[in-house]
């Protein structure tokens, strides 16, 4: 909201309803430098300003610091720190006011901000994912398989024709520059980069339909390639109906004095959650109580350290000064060495005591706990930043458990995600003995969790290590939760992040595919590229489903196609070496590629046997070439048996003909490479249709109707081509002779039959089809 032209920016923000007619609220989009905006507890600040009015102020930071701590600003700065965030008086883009309100001065534009900077360096520095690595490696592969083949053709082509018409006529180098330019036309992968955009833009169309938002298409093929999903667990799982549960001492007694010191340290230093705030401080038995205790406790003065709140006060029964303390319960108790009792008594805490205390208990749900540390003052300090006076010598009074309702559905929906062989990680801000208790609540099976507290003493080595056995991690920050997941990445995993608003921002960008729902804020849903319904938690398997049917297809291509070139290689270099001329030519190496294209195009129409998506969808380049191999021995085996018939079987001066250009050796040539066209056009058609599937034998094989119309028009076409008059000068063909077409159905058979074999033999042998 922003003042208005008849607006006083010195109105009482106290005063809601004579606000109103000061403020105008706008778009986002429309706010200028110069204006003056209003912000009150809950809001997240729209830009970055600077505070002209603030009444007990305090916004949370954590986002751009790391810090959970809500900070006081005011209209003045107070600090001399060279660290920009520590400006008292300045605010900034995506933080979030936890208390009070103010009156501020636009200082940037929203895409100027420090908010815009950190989101724009994240997002450079986070743009390459394994998919988009591996991609580029089997580019580079085709790419280097073109290199070698078509120089090397055309050097034989260009020593074959020079050889008989002399190096000197210029005929010689221009057909062999035309022949190696065609091959490399059908070699080289022109095709993929549509396939890409084709089979992506049709899963994405797909999840449309069902209101699953995929906000970048290149980040389709990630999901479909995750195998890590961190999430964060409370944000995502958790509903925010905060109620206290119990509050005990290390002897499970419940002593008043426990909630009492809550109310005051909630008073003076509230949590960053408001609605963990409007429990405590809002609640009817609690507020006529609080009103009660600020009589005998007089603040004076609050110090944050981390995730603790320390808070300053006189007791003016007592005449003393009081340190109270209040942090999650595993520091708290940490740092504790003395326990009050029921009688008031202080006793020496054991480190059996503390652990029976955190994790043995019976509670169930304590999703949240504080602990309450105190000690009394027996001097002044003048300084009460004194590192003596925060940590040493605490007292342990008690807990408070903490209780939010599970989100229906959830343990279901992380269960169907494992069942995706997905490895799901939980990221957590609390406790370890919190973490136990939720991990309960959603029937999640934790193996080793590791502190966050540890994270930034261990090397990446030593890390990996421990994130491979370990499923939680907890006591996390921004920090730890960034660095762990760029390492799941730089040890090539496909990593995917769940989150809910914009505390969730850097991780969303940082991870491969971030994923929030449709109910997150705005900040949320623009870092994330997969959106799904809140109500419907499962859209994110079916988005996992739908994207590995996309990959797997696109991975199909890919394979078929080297397949294809490298075989076609094997088969004009046997051609050359056997006939002493080109086995095709190359207006026909044109006009198969040109069909050849619209085939495989219409893989991404294909049916993926239900085997396929089992499991995520992982790239090993190196099986590239050794699929590309086995399968090219096959294809060249048949096509060297079907020649090799044609040649000396029926007419046996065919080959002395040609190779010494004797006779009607022209004419017996183009019905050679005419037979060439046919056998390699069909052969390959053929290995899609047989090799599309590695899990049915090739008379089961169910092609669906787009890509089995294509294959069956184009193997209508290869016949039909060099039998129409025609069309048979201008693809320099002649009609085969009529045995051809006896055999070819017959090589063909054989053809599916060995590539099925090789299908076992493979699989076997890798463990893997594509």
């Amino acid at each position: 909201m922003v003042l208005n032209e008849n607006g006083n920016p010195f109105a009482s923000p106290d005063q809601e309803k004579q606000l109103e007619t000061h403020l105008t609220t706008i778009n986002i989009k429309n706010m200028l430098v110069g204006d003056i905006i209003y912000v009150k507890a809950g809001d997240v600040i729209p830009a970055d300003a600077r505070v002209l009015y603030g009444d007990d102020f305090y916004v949370d930071q954590e986002l751009l610091t790391g810090s959970n701590v809500p900070v006081n600003k005011k209209y003045f700065n107070s600090s001399f720190s060279k660290d920009i965030f520590k400006l008292s008086n300045i605010i900034y883009r995506g933080t979030k006011v936890t208390r009070g309100g103010c009156w501020a001065l636009v200082l940037t534009s929203p895409d100027k901000s420090v908010y815009a900077e950190q989101v724009a360096k994240i997002s450079n520095q986070e743009n390459k994912s394994t998919f988009t690595t591996q991609i580029k490696k089997i580019t580079r592969t085709i790419i280097y398989t073109v290199i070698i083949a078509v120089p090397t053709i055309f050097i034989l082509v260009a020593l074959l024709k020079g050889s008989k018409a002399g190096f000197g006529n210029a005929s010689v180098w221009v057909d062999s520059i035309l022949f190696a330019m065609s091959l490399a036309i059908a070699l080289s992968p022109d095709g993929l980069p549509m396939m890409l955009s084709a089979a992506f833009s049709r899963t994405r169309g797909q999840l449309a339909k069902k209101n699953i938002q995929i906000r970048d298409l290149s980040s389709v093929q990630n999901i479909g390639s995750m195998n890590v999903l961190a999430v964060d667990i409370a944000k995502t799982f958790l509903n925010d109906d905060y109620r206290i549960q119990s509050y005990s001492d290390l002897y499970g007694y419940s002593n008043p004095l426990i909630i009492d010191y809550l109310l005051l340290s909630f008073a003076e230093s509230p949590s960053a959650d408001l609605n963990l705030n409007k429990t405590v401080l809002e609640a009817a038995e609690y507020k006529a109580r609080l009103q009660e205790l600020k009589k005998r406790y007089v603040f004076i003065n609050r110090i944050t350290v981390d995730s603790g709140v320390y808070l300053h006060f006189l007791d003016k029964q007592l005449n003393k000064e009081l340190i109270i303390k209040r942090d999650k319960i595993d520091t708290s108790l940490g740092l504790a060495t003395m326990a009050m009792n029921a009688e008031g008594q202080l006793n020496k805490i054991t480190p059996t005591q503390k652990v029976n205390y955190l994790y043995k208990d019976e509670r169930q749900g304590a999703i949240l706990s504080y602990g309450i540390d105190f000690k009394y003052l027996e001097k002044e300090y003048e300084n009460f930043n004194n590192q003596e006076l925060f940590f040493k010598n605490y007292d342990f009074l008690g807990r408070v458990d903490f209780q939010n309702s599970v989100k229906p559905g959830s343990s279901s929906i992380i269960k169907e995600i494992q069942k995706e062989e997905i490895n799901v990680v939980l990221f957590s801000r609390k406790s370890l003995g919190e973490l136990i208790a939720l991990s309960r609540e959603l029937d999640f099976k934790l193996e080793e969790a590791i502190n966050g507290q540890e994270i930034s003493k261990l090397s990446d080595a030593q890390l990996y290590k421990k994130m491979k056995t370990s499923n939680a991690f907890y006591n996390m920050n921004l920090a730890d939760e960034l660095r762990v997941l760029k390492l799941y990445k730089k040890k090539e995993n496909t990593v995917g992040y769940l989150g809910s608003d914009i505390e969730d921002t850097f991780q969303l960008l940082t991870a491969d595919i971030g994923i929030t729902t449709d109910s997150s804020d705005n900040f949320a849903q623009s870092a994330a590229t997969l959106v799904v319904n809140h109500l419907d938690l499962m859209q994110i398997v079916t988005s996992i489903r739908a994207s590995r049917v996309g990959l797997m297809n696109t991975m199909k291509y890919i394979k078929l196609k080297n397949t294809g070139a490298i075989s076609l290689v094997a088969k004009l270099l046997f051609g050359i070496i056997l006939l002493n001329h080109e086995s095709m030519t190359a207006i026909q190496l044109l006009a198969q590629n040109m069909v050849y294209n619209v085939v495989e195009y219409t893989i991404i129409y294909d049916d993926v046997n239900e085997q396929y998506l089992l499991k995520p969808v992982k790239w090993d380049t190196k099986s590239l070439l050794p699929f590309a191999f086995s399968n090219t021995a096959i294809i060249l085996f048949i096509h060297i048996i079907v020649m090799i018939i044609m040649i000396f079987a029926f007419d046996t001066t065919m080959l002395s003909d040609i190779r010494n250009e004797k006779g009607n050796w022209e004419a017996q040539l183009q019905q050679l490479q005419s037979t060439a066209f046919i056998e390699d056009s069909i052969s390959h058609l053929v290995f899609i249709f047989v090799a599309r599937d590695n899990f049915v034998r090739f008379w089961k094989s169910r092609p669906t109707k787009p890509l089995l119309i294509a294959l069956i028009l184009a193997a209508v076409f290869f016949i039909a081509l060099p039998t129409i008059p025609k069309v048979q000068s201008a693809f320099s063909m002649r009609t085969p002779q009529w045995e051809f077409f006896v055999i070819l159905p017959i090589a063909m058979l054989g053809l599916m039959s060995l590539v099925d074999l090789n299908k076992e033999i493979y699989f076997r042998r890798q463990k893997q089809w594509f």
